[in-house]
């Protein structure tokens, strides 16, 4: 009688397992996935945003870099180094627009370059730890 059980129950419970495995194998792919596509905006634009504060970025970048910060929370929720990394990079964004600056090489001295040397920095590590966080740990890269 207990042969018969466990011939019954093995494949139900081996089936339940593979079933498991398989859905958390799909969920660790796809949200791997969604890092890296964020990643990507960040690594394929870097340049434009390295300047975006002297100078206009292209519409395909302004597009592509709002959506990915406004995605970044949902993808990477628990990750508190990218998020920090966030929050420090978007600190660093200028209180003004560019548009409003009237004196554009002026506001490039300064008290202001100094600003815009912290942005490249914050971005920079903003970049590196997102690259971490996907699993890129020994990425070199340059602004």
């Amino acid at each position: 009688m207990l042969n018969v059980i466990t011939l019954i129950l093995t494949p139900i419970v081996a089936a339940i397992v593979a079933v498991c495995v398989g859905h958390w194998l799909h969920y660790s792919t796809a949200r791997r996935e969604d890092k890296i596509s964020i990643l990507k905006v960040f690594m394929g634009h870097r340049r434009e945003f390295r300047d975006v504060l002297t100078k206009p970025i292209s519409e395909e970048a302004n597009k592509e870099f709002v959506l990915a910060m406004n995605l970044i929370p949902l993808v990477f929720y628990g990750s508190n180094v990218v998020l920090k990394a966030m929050k420090e990079y978007t600190d660093t964004f200028p209180d003004e627009s560019r548009d409003k600056v009237e004196d554009a090489m002026g506001w490039l001295t300064g008290e202001n370059a100094k600003k815009i040397d912290e942005y490249k920095e914050a971005l920079e590590k903003f970049i590196m730890a997102m690259a971490k966080e996907t699993g890129y740990k020994k990425i070199h890269f340059s602004l």
